[in-house]
């Protein structure tokens, strides 16, 4: 992909956009910071750690690994149906591993 950039009207009296300012192939250009949000509670914000990772909390870990585990016995199903052969949720995820 490459890089570029939308040129937009000088600044003017309407509403501001949060910006960063930077150096993109010999172009100064301005990068738009977002927020992502709760789309109904309006104090629910996602944080960013120092490194840039999303920060999400415990409960919505629990979650997702509860959503993966159940897929993955899914496939251990879909296994067993295809191949006639017992496989075992282990021998999946030791797979899938390396």
């Amino acid at each position: 992909m490459t890089d570029n950039y939308v040129q937009i009207p000088p600044n003017s009296s309407g509403l501001k956009i949060d910006t960063s300012e930077l150096t993109v192939n010999s172009q100064t250009v301005e990068r738009q910071r977002i927020v992502l949000a709760d789309p109904t509670a309006s104090g629910n914000f996602v944080g960013v750690s120092v490194g840039g990772a999303l920060q999400v909390s415990s409960d919505d870990v629990s979650t997702i690994q509860y959503l993966i585990l159940g897929e993955l016995r899914r496939i251990v199903m879909l296994l067993q149906i295809l191949t006639g052969k017992t496989v075992s949720l282990s021998e999946v995820i030791s797979e899938g591993s390396t």
